[in-house]
């Protein structure tokens, strides 16, 4: 992913890149730009774990009397949070839901339709007739992919 990204700023190196991304990502965000596999709603449920357990970590060091700490933590939580807002547009804990759901409802389209192709079908010329025929051709094709 570095790499792809470096390509469309080839002013800046692949390595300036990699420190930016170790020094200043949050963890989640890393992680999904190393290995690429996590979906949207792993991602957007990481960075929700990453300000959930920063808002912790700075009620703590407040509570301790740690304003450094609490000051560092509150920026990473605005950091992990910014994220969210500026990536999904989410501004609703219900939307990281839905989005969960969403695709969670979606992977067990996805194997039913691997094993029942009739269905599969049905669904699709719904989905058709809802106006996303690219979805409706995508689990069509899924059937097919027994």
């Amino acid at each position: 992913m570095i790499s792809r990204v470096s390509r469309q700023f080839p002013d800046t190196s692949a390595d300036a890149l990699s420190r930016h991304a170790s020094n200043h990502l949050p963890a989640g965000i890393r992680q999904f730009s190393e290995t690429n596999t996590l979906s949207p709603g792993d991602l957007i449920g990481r960075a929700v774990a990453d300000a959930d357990d920063a808002r912790t970590i700075r009620t703590d060091a407040r509570t301790s009397g740690d304003s450094s700490l609490s000051l560092k933590a509150g920026d990473a939580e605005i950091r992990a949070l910014g994220f969210i807002l500026s990536r999904f547009g989410i501004t609703d804990l219900d939307a990281v839901a839905a989005v969960e759901q969403g695709e969670l409802l979606a992977r067990a389209v996805g194997v039913v339709a691997r094993r029942n192709p009739e269905l599969a079908t049905l669904l699709a010329s719904e989905i058709q007739s809802r106006g996303d025929p690219a979805m409706a051709h995508a689990l069509l094709a899924l059937s097919k992919n027994n």
